[in-house]
């Protein structure tokens, strides 16, 4: 049946189909007076089956109505047999049923990949009542299988046949749309041929680290300013002048699988070491990677008990003034284990000798030590001590000798060039951090020799101690001094507090005497700035503007470098996960969220703006294009949903209220204890403060243009509160009935039946109980009918048919956390004709009308893009990494060529650039990705060829004991159907014979 036939067969088969029970009821009635239909009907398709195999072909079909007119050969009028009326019939000599009609049936009532067509689902379906076909429903049961999705050619048949699916992840079925395409079913088991990117990321992994993790590199010069640093598993370079230029500023290592917890810096600032957790099942790792090119140069594993890597640095001079080839050649890491175990690498070599000394929790390398092979000075760090050892033949530890001085709990340290009138080129100092905000010197005999016990000789205050903070295991203690820095002329040093500042201070010749006349040793340390200065160019505080509903805490400095070359500017990273860069013109080059994030939404018509909102209270508007954040507010609540309104609303709408243009969009926001609040979405102006719900929101979704103006906010309580836009946001009624916390909510176009709601615009909800569940916005009651036909204005829900492969195998159920559905292949609505159009071939993906892309986001770090609908079983995707932690929510913007993600516990936001999902790029997109698929190609094909061949296998002596050779490649399997599914850093593999090939539907 071609496809031109059965586009003018299927629109009259609902009338063909009450032709055929007509037909068949006057048949009935001409047999005995016991006759039912069904039984005639039986009698008929047995006649054809002879074997009662229970399905037959079409040609059979055929021959069945054929048989069945055959006894309409004579009418000679009305006759009473037992009180009932009986009719001779007379041929029409017609045929009742052509070939198409005949196809179309099959298509509709279902057939296997034979192409036969089980006879009882036609009988049932032609001549019970819609109430008892209830008990004879084609179903479909993939959950005792454990499938999520169609498998293979016959589940396709009786999806097109309107068969209801039950699978695993969801506790009712579902059901395919009337006239389902099997072209959906097909391509949603094949790859997809768009590609995603990682564009830009904000925020900064300034919360959690131990040392100091930002740093610039050797391309920084007068003219150009880049720096290093990492968020979520991500090493970050990034480039100032790209991001002035709004050129792309940041180049990406990809090399971890885990949360990275340590930046440490080469001296040449060329290459870098980070060291990430223990992935599971993996061990902990650190990685020396070139900031140029951001290729790995070596990956340093740990053992696995070990749990992580938390602090690295590279020996020789860090901080002063060398040459490039100068140290580097050792690396020390520190993991954190019960004993906190040091390790000392020759990254260099290939064999990676390693030496470990162990109770060395913190590790940093002095400044003018020439160090040999396995030889080194070093300082460590902990609470309440800082020891340091040298030694030429084996690793030792020697404790401090305190002094009579107070010692703090030990945060920061660094070396710095001692400065006296007998120093010789080895003298140094110490200088360490305490938690009360103030500075230690350390100096150790001079000449400075092996094994040399330094003293706290003098402690200056810096900081105020900050505010407090509790640890792990409950304790609480203050910030303090968190990182030291020595500038690049040896004679300035920077440090950072928890009181928000960064102070100078000035290194100086010691001209004292000793009570016996002898010169004093070590270094003086001057403060460069006066005691009430509060801020300057030598105490530069980091100033945030003061929330109008809350007083905002002072960010806390945890990482610090200075310019290689400038003598003034710095970059610093606070514990708000900002970068500060600071010169004559100081402002923040990256900025984050401070708490977790876990919502994100885009703008319905701005394709460059997209907002977050995180539990620190604060909800942030971005442009995507520029790459920064346009405006900021805080709501006074932790955060937990945020939606954008669809459509433009007037001033009337709240009192007061006066945006630009006379209409504007709303932007809502909800978070924890019910609260729920409205924003301008474009000047953040709070609009209206709703608290309805006994608990939190958790989703929020505006009805979509041309509906009926209502937000909906589901909640904790189970329950899904409507809000009505026009009335000043009046609760209109609550839908009661879910069994869990509502997690998504989608609007429908206005549907097309039952009566009851034709015309309205309905609502499904997910929630935790794995329950989807339809509601009518203006009653607040529950939909029961089925809503197959209903066209989606958006989907973001988890559950429902064209979602159902998204679940892989070992999944329970929580483990994808959002989905999102391009704009290209969506239903829109006609407002001049009062109709529901759906998307046409040539707006779809891959020429398949209603066909477009998704993403996923889920707890193991995955972003993954789809085929739309997603309707095959283990469909495969795209996989991109990134976030080291549960990706909580992911939105294509309004023109499909971004996407955002929110990385929850990282607190990080990555934009990721699309290829081939947008519609208006679809000609340059094609290209780009079949260069894409060919350097893909290309680069598997170059590994494989340097992969070490497999040898043969050698069989035994032949019967006549003459002749013997190869039995064939190890390795080598049997060809087989597989679709393959890779992308930037990972995939997946499914097989099964949905994607063998052909199906029998397009035939």
């Amino acid at each position: 049946m071609n496809p031109r036939d059965r586009l003018l067969v299927e629109p009259a088969l609902p009338a063909h189909i009450q032709n055929l029970r007509a037909q068949e009821q006057e048949c009935a009635s001409a047999q005995a007076p016991a006759a039912l239909q069904k039984d005639v009907l039986r009698h008929a398709f047995w006649k054809v089956d002879p074997q009662r195999a229970g399905d037959i072909s079409i040609q059979q079909f055929l021959q069945v109505w054929q048989n069945i007119l055959q006894l309409r050969e004579y009418e000679e009028g009305a006759q009473v047999i037992n009180g009932r009326a009986r009719r001779i019939l007379r041929p029409l000599r017609r045929r009742l049923v052509d070939r198409n009609s005949a196809a179309a049936l099959f298509v509709k009532f279902g057939f296997d990949k034979e192409g036969f067509m089980p006879y009882v689902v036609f009988i049932n379906a032609l001549t019970e009542t819609p109430a008892r076909l209830l008990g004879h429903e084609l179903i479909l049961d993939n959950a005792e299988k454990g499938r999520n999705g169609l498998f293979d050619e016959i589940d396709v048949s009786l999806c097109v046949g309107d068969a209801k699916i039950i699978y695993p992840k969801c506790k009712g079925g579902v059901f395919p749309p009337s006239g389902f395409d099997p072209r959906v079913a097909f391509r949603s088991a094949t790859l997809p041929r768009a590609h995603m990117w990682l564009e830009h990321v904000y925020g900064y992994a300034g919360i959690r680290n131990l040392s100091n993790n930002l740093f610039y590199t050797h391309n920084s010069d007068r003219e150009v300013s880049e720096f290093v640093y990492y968020t979520g598993m991500v090493g970050i370079v990034f480039r100032e002048q790209d991001h002035d230029a709004r050129r792309p500023s940041q180049r990406f290592f990809f090399g971890h699988d885990n949360d990275i917890e340590c930046l440490g810096m080469h001296p040449g600032r060329r290459f870098v070491a980070t060291g990430q957790q223990k992935s599971v099942g993996g061990v902990p790792y650190a990685c020396v990677w070139d900031v140029d090119t951001c290729d790995l140069l070596q990956r340093l594993d740990h053992g696995a008990n070990e749990r992580s890597v938390i602090a690295c640095c590279f020996s020789g001079n860090a901080n002063g003034k060398s040459s490039k080839s100068k140290g580097g050649d050792l690396l020390v890491t520190v993991t954190s284990d019960d004993h906190h175990t040091i390790h000392i690498w020759s990254w260099m070599n290939r064999d990676n000798k390693l030496c470990k000394a162990t109770h060395l929790p913190g590790w940093f390398y002095g400044p003018e030590k020439k160090l040999n092979f396995l030889t080194a000075q070093g300082l460590f760090y902990q609470q309440k001590s800082a020891e340091m050892f040298l030694q030429r033949s084996r690793i030792r530890s020697q404790s401090s000798i305190l002094t009579v001085l107070k010692v703090q709990n030990v945060l920061s340290a660094i070396y710095i060039p001692a400065i006296h009138e007998r120093a010789a080129p080895g003298d140094s100092a110490i200088l360490t951090g305490f938690a009360d905000g103030k500075v230690g010197l350390w100096v150790p005999p001079y000449p400075t020799r092996p094994r040399s016990t330094y003293q706290l000789r003098k402690v200056f205050t810096a900081h105020d101690p900050g505010p407090l903070i509790v640890l792990n295991d409950g304790t609480q203690v203050h910030g303090g001094v968190r990182v030291i820095k020595l500038r690049a002329d040896n004679r300035t040093v920077l440090t950072g507090g928890a009181d928000g500042c960064i102070c100078s201070w000035s290194l100086e010749k010691v001209d004292e005497k000793t009570s016996d006349g002898a010169p004093k040793r070590g270094v003086k340390l001057k403060p460069m700035f006066s005691n009430d200065e509060m801020t300057g160019p030598h105490r530069f505080r980091l100033i945030q503007a003061t929330a109008p509903l809350e007083k905002e805490s002072v960010p806390m400095i945890r990482g610090l470098d200075s310019h290689p070359l400038k003598p003034v500017e710095f970059v610093a990273g606070t514990d708000g996960c900002d970068i500060w860069e600071v010169d004559r013109d100081p402002r923040v080059m990256i900025e984050g969220h401070q708490g977790d994030v876990y919502c994100c939404a885009a703008h319905p018509a701005d394709a460059s703006v997209f907002a977050t909102a995180s539990e620190a209270h604060r909800v942030m508007l971005w442009d995507a294009g520029r790459r920064e954040m346009l405006r900021s507010a805080s709501m006074g609540f932790v955060c937990r949903s945020i939606a954008f309104s669809e459509e433009e609303f007037p001033s009337r709408c709240v009192p007061g209220w006066q945006p630009r243009g006379g209409d504007g969009y709303h932007l809502a926001l909800g978070g924890k204890s019910g609260r729920l609040a409205v924003l301008d979405a474009s000047t953040l102006q709070p609009l209206v403060r709703l608290r309805d719900a006994a608990e939190g929101i958790s989703e929020l979704k505006y009805s979509p243009p041309g509906g009926p103006r209502v937000l909906a906010a589901g909640s904790n309580d189970l329950r899904v509160y409507l809000y009505g836009v026009d009335r000043g946001y009046e609760l209109v009624c609550r839908c009661v009935g879910h069994s869990g916390t509502i997690e998504h909510i989608d609007w429908s176009l206005p549907v097309e039946g039952p009566p009851g709601l034709r015309g309205r615009c309905i609502l499904q909800a997910n929630d935790t109980s794995r329950e989807s569940l339809c509601w009518d916005p203006r009653s607040g009651r529950q939909v029961t009918s089925n809503q197959r036909d209903a066209s989606w204005y958006t989907w973001t829900c988890t559950l429902g048919f064209p979602v159902m492969g998204i679940w892989p195998d070992d999944s329970d159920g929580t483990d994808v956390n959002a989905v999102c559905r391009s704009h290209r292949g969506r239903p829109r609505f006609d407002r001049k004709a009062g109709l529901v159009r759906a998307a046409p071939a040539e707006e779809s993906a891959d020429g398949v009308p209603g066909a477009g892309f998704m993403v996923t986001a889920d707890d193991f770090s995955f972003v993954k893009l789809f085929n739309y609908p997603v309707v095959a079983d283990d469909a495969p995707y795209r996989c991109y990494r990134g976030h080291s932690s549960h990706v909580m929510c992911t939105r294509f913007l309004a023109d499909d060529r971004t996407v955002v993600s929110v990385g929850g516990h990282d607190r990080a936001i990555f934009q990721w650039k699309t290829c081939g999902v947008s519609l208006d790029d679809a000609d340059d997109d094609e290209l780009v990705a079949d260069g894409m698929q060919w350097a893909v190609h290309a680069k598997r094909e170059a590994v494989a060829s340097l992969m070490p061949k497999p040898l043969a296998q050698w069989g035994p002596l032949d019967a006549t004991g003459k002749n013997f050779g190869p039995l064939g490649d190890v390795g080598k399997e049997m060809p087989r159907a597989r679709v393959e599914a890779g992308g930037a850093k990972g995939g997946a593999t499914t097989t099964g014979n949905l994607s063998r090939g052909k199906s029998l539907l397009s035939s």
